[in-house]
């Protein structure tokens, strides 16, 4: 695997998105579950972690007890203004949160960011995401493209996953 950051080795890589497959399954939501991570890739200490999910201290899903999201039909990847917090945007809220520097700093999720993913993520300082490759096949090419032309790295790894 060729990284941008040399301190992270496939061995940290693997065990980083382990921990963020852990922290999907915290998700509340009925469509997908996703996780996130950012990491010093300096010193390899967590910086921040987030799922996908309603804000903090609401209803269980988006829509109350229902998923917005089914309730009105809107198609993965479609309308993103509707319904949970992204993994990404919770990790990177979660940073700000508590005060923790973003800049310079490196994402592990579960899945490609969406383009208001990659949005925050460019905006949050950070420097590259690693994510399954093909692992959200709904708008995963307009992130891609965004973390492209705004210099981030976006390192697609073995789609395989970790045990």
């Amino acid at each position: 695997m060729n990284t941008p950051h040399p301190a992270l080795s496939p061995r940290h890589i693997a065990a980083r998105l382990a921990a963020a497959e852990a922290l999907a399954q915290l998700s509340t939501c009925t469509r997908r579950r996703f996780g996130a991570v950012i990491l010093d890739p300096t010193t390899l200490a967590q910086i921040s972690d987030g799922y996908n999910g309603p804000p903090r201290g609401g209803p269980r899903l988006c829509g109350g007890e229902v998923c917005e999201r089914e309730a009105r039909g809107i198609a993965s990847g479609c309308d993103l203004a509707v319904g949970c917090y992204h993994a990404e945007q919770n990790a990177i809220l979660n940073a700000a949160r508590h005060g923790a520097r973003t800049h310079g700093a490196v994402m592990i999720c579960t899945g490609a960011p969406c383009l208001a993913c990659a949005r925050a993520i460019y905006h949050a300082g950070l420097q590259a995401v690693y994510t399954r490759a093909g692992s959200y096949p709904h708008g995963e090419e307009e992130g891609a493209a965004f973390l492209a032309a705004y210099g981030v790295a976006l390192v697609r790894l073995d789609p395989t996953p970790t045990k």
